[in-house]
């Protein structure tokens, strides 16, 4: 573990997003569930960054809005994402055989990762990242 357990949680959230934008580029049916799936992953292990960052503690749970809640309690500037949770909230439901998502379900999961991402690395006031790259502040964490 390094000095920063958040910057842990940015590694992971990091690997998810990049899996979803790869997934998303093959633009094949069979891969938008996991679209969706690293997506949810991505903004929540942002959230939970969030928190770790600011030495509050995080609930071991899955469901975006009560961590985004937990967020708003430190920057109400937070419920800017709240539709973005909104709209992936329970899209990780097509990780289950009986329900699958379609390129709409994928790019919609995808849109708000992005949004949300954005939003908390300017929270946390880390660099824009160019494509596939990482920034010097996250390789010195390794």
């Amino acid at each position: 573990m390094q000095d920063d357990p958040w910057k842990e949680w940015i590694r992971k959230a990091e690997g998810d997003y990049r899996l979803a934008k790869l997934a998303s580029k093959a633009n094949k049916p069979e891969l938008y569930d996991g679209v969706c799936y690293h997506a949810q992953q991505c903004v929540e292990k942002y959230l939970k960054a969030f928190r770790v960052y600011h030495r509050r503690s995080y609930k071991r749970i899955h469901p975006l809005i009560p961590l985004l809640e937990d967020c708003l309690e430190i920057d109400p500037a937070f419920e800017f994402i709240r539709t973005p949770c909104d709209d992936i909230t329970g899209i990780d439901q097509f990780r289950y055989p009986s329900d699958f998502a379609n390129e709409d379900d994928a790019k919609l999961a995808l849109r708000s990762a992005k949004i949300i991402r954005k939003f908390i690395r300017e929270k946390l006031v880390l660099p824009k990242l160019p494509k596939g790259r990482k920034s010097a502040r996250e390789k010195k964490s390794r």
